[in-house]
């Protein structure tokens, strides 16, 4: 559906400086997947979310989408391609003038669709999103909420085959943030729409992304399936933001340490990732009764990812080398990944 090949971009500042927004991004993104883009500000998502609708073209390589080379269209091939692509943002962009109704119809109008037509494609598109009986409201007169849902209405009017979100969660309450989620998760499964997220909140990848991109100064530094990204993160980005889903939010591992030190001051502090087949199994309490070592759980949650059940734990023991490594081997070969997170 999505492939970039080798893809740059780059601009020129007014004070002449060269600005390399994408640097050398391959990817692809199949077509009925939702797909994640996570990286700080400056990362070069928005760019890259711009590529694929076309509003920039590459500095050098390719973006196909549904086939097409996006560089290589006439203007108006460009369009026309740009009908299959829409986009929800952060801000909602409504027109505060019109009213829940007429902001959905918006792209119909554009287009030269019958207003019969177009009125009756704006009210099941309403009740899709979940505002039947606001059709009549102004912009002014909904929560962040129900703005979002209207945004996410007018984008699937032109019934396109790729919906783009750019941080379209941002702006909301964590409350609403989920109802916008699981609203995107049916869009997908109903309506069969790529969806192609971008974010710097691992928390939403977590619950709702297929597969996720990782990106830092303009390059991808870390790319996979979702549930392999949280149980193996390899780049030290991807690994904070990892953690930040699963230790109080914004406390570091180090930071939660701390707050043991004076219980636990020795001995070994490790991490434990269990996946969907050992979630569930009594493997700490069976290699602690093996082994006749102490375990102190000092942190344990499960994340429900979108497709899978994923469980971190820390534990603290204390046991001489020979033994520690005998117990890590233990828990991988049980299926547990385990990492020594402090050692004293």
């Amino acid at each position: 559906m999505i492939t970039f090949h080798d893809v740059s971009k780059s601009f020129i500042t007014n004070n002449g400086q060269k600005i390399k927004a994408v640097d050398q991004v391959n990817l692809t993104i199949q077509a009925g997947e939702i797909f994640g883009i996570i990286g700080f500000s400056g990362a070069g998502k928005s760019t890259l979310l711009r590529l694929i609708n076309g509003l920039e073209l590459p500095s050098s390589g390719s973006v196909e989408v549904a086939g097409q080379n996006l560089a290589q269209l006439s203007a108006n091939e460009l369009a026309k391609a740009r009908q299959n692509v829409s986009m929800i943002f952060q801000q909602f962009h409504l027109l505060w003038s019109r009213t829940v109704i007429e902001n959905v119809q918006l792209p119909l109008e554009i287009i030269g669709t019958p207003k019969t037509q177009s009125l009756q494609k704006a009210k099941e598109l309403i009740e899709l999103v979940g505002l039947a009986g606001l059709e009549d409201k102004y912009p002014s007169e909904l929560s962040g909420g129900q703005k979002q849902r209207v945004g996410i209405a007018r984008a699937l009017a032109n019934d396109p085959k790729i919906l783009l979100c750019d941080e379209a969660t941002s702006a909301l309450d964590p409350q609403t943030t989920q109802e916008i989620l699981e609203l995107l998760i049916n869009i997908n499964k109903r309506l069969k729409i790529t969806i192609v997220l971008i974010t710097h909140e691992m928390d939403v990848i977590q619950q709702i992304c297929d597969h996720v991109a990782v990106m830092s100064d303009g390059r991808i530094i870390e790319m996979g399936e979702v549930v392999d990204i949280f149980k193996h993160p390899q780049h030290t980005l991807t690994r904070q933001m990892v953690q930040s889903t699963g230790i109080d939010m914004n406390e570091s591992l180090i930071d939660l340490w701390a707050q043991y030190s004076n219980v636990y001051p020795k001995g070994t502090l490790i991490q434990l990732t269990f996946d969907e087949q050992t979630v569930d199994l009594p493997i700490v309490t069976a290699l602690s009764q093996k082994y006749d070592i102490p375990i102190s759980i000092v942190y344990a949650q499960i994340h429900t990812l979108k497709t899978d059940n994923l469980g971190k734990m820390i534990i603290h023991i204390e046991v001489e080398e020979a033994q520690l490594k005998q117990l890590l081997q233990s828990f991988i070969n049980a299926g547990v990944q385990a990492e020594v997170i402090d050692h004293e």
